[in-house]
C-alpha cells in the first residue's frame, strides 16, 4: 500500500509534548505515561484530552484565553511548568513570533483568532489529500501562537477561545477555575508512543484536518526542512495511515481509527 507522507517542510505546526508511553507488545502492556509539561494535569490517554491552565489577555476582539505550552528560557520554562524550547527564540525578528504587551500579569496580544468558521473537510478522489479543505479558526494577519513581550523570551501561547468562539480542540473550559480540557493525538518517537497538543498549523490542510488554528504566520519560521540548532522548527511527519480508493473494499471498511498519525 503506497502511504502518502507530507513533507515537514511543507508546513509548520505548533505542537506540545504532553507525555510518552513505551511501545506495546504482544506480551507486555504499555507503562503509563511520563508526564513532560508539568502544568497540566488529568491526561487520559484513552480519551485522548488533557488540562491545562487557561490565562485570560486582551486583544482587539476584547478578552481572549490561550494556554502556554513551551518557553525559549530554561528558567522561565521552570518557573511555568512548561517545556525549554530553545530553538523558539531563532524565530525572534520574524512575522513568526507576534508582539505583546506585559501589564501587571497579563498580556494583551497584536493578534488574535477567529473561531466562528464551521471545518469542512472533503475527501478527494483517493479519500487523501482532501478535494476541499476549510479551518474551523483562522488567525488573523498579526497572529501567531510564538509571543515575545520584547524580553527576549518567546512563549507559545496559542489562543483558545474569545468573543468569536473557542477552538474545535476544546472539550470544555471552566472560565471560573481558569481550567481548559483540550483534545490530544498520538504519535511516535524513538520508539515510543507520544501523546502531544496539536494547536496551530500554517498550512490549511493540516489545520482542517487537526482541528487547529490556521496560523499563516508560523511559514516565517526560519528553517524549513531543517533540525539544524540555527532552525526554529522541528520536523513531523503526517501518515495517512488507511487504504485509499473509491473501488478499495478496505477503505469502505476503515474504522476511526484510519486517521493522520504523526510519525516524528
Amino acid at each position: 500500500m503506497r502511504v502518502p507522507v507530507l513533507a515537514a517542510a511543507a508546513f509548520v505546526a505548533a505542537a506540545a509534548f504532553l507525555g510518552t508511553t513505551a511501545a506495546e507488545s504482544a506480551s507486555t502492556r504499555a507503562a503509563a505515561p511520563r508526564l513532560l509539561l508539568e502544568s497540566a494535569t488529568n491526561l487520559d490517554t484513552k480519551a485522548g484530552t488533557v488540562t491545562l491552565p487557561a490565562f485570560r489577555g486582551e486583544s482587539s476582539r476584547g478578552a481572549v484565553w490561550y494556554i502556554v505550552t513551551e518557553s525559549s528560557n530554561r528558567a522561565d520554562a521552570a518557573r511555568r511548568g512548561v517545556i525549554f524550547a530553545p530553538k523558539l527564540r531563532n524565530a525572534l525578528g520574524t512575522k513568526a513570533v507576534q508582539k505583546a504587551k506585559l501589564s501587571g500579569n497579563r498580556l494583551s496580544f497584536a493578534g488574535t483568532v477567529d473561531f466562528e468558521p464551521k471545518t469542512v473537510v472533503v475527501p478527494g478522489d483517493e479519500g487523501f489529500p482532501p478535494a476541499k479543505v476549510v479551518p474551523g479558526a483562522v488567525g488573523d494577519a498579526r497572529y501567531s501562537p510564538l509571543v515575545t513581550t520584547g524580553n527576549g523570551i518567546v512563549l507559545n501561547a496559542s489562543h483558545v477561545a474569545n468573543a468569536s468562539g473557542r477552538s474545535d480542540g476544546v472539550v470544555s473550559f471552566d472560565r471560573t477555575k481558569e481550567r481548559v480540557t483540550l483534545k490530544t493525538l498520538t504519535g511516535f518517537f524513538a520508539g515510543q508512543t507520544v501523546h502531544y497538543l496539536r494547536t496551530d498549523a500554517s498550512v490549511d490542510v493540516v489545520a482542517a484536518l487537526e482541528g487547529s488554528t490556521l496560523a499563516k504566520n508560523l511559514d516565517f519560521a526560519p528553517g524549513a526542512g531543517s533540525n539544524g540548532p540555527r532552525s526554529a522548527r522541528s520536523a513531523i511527519i503526517p501518515i495517512v495511515n488507511g487504504p485509499r480508493g473509491k473501488t478499495n473494499n478496505s477503505a469502505r471498511a476503515c474504522s476511526p481509527q484510519c486517521s493522520a498519525k504523526a510519525a516524528r
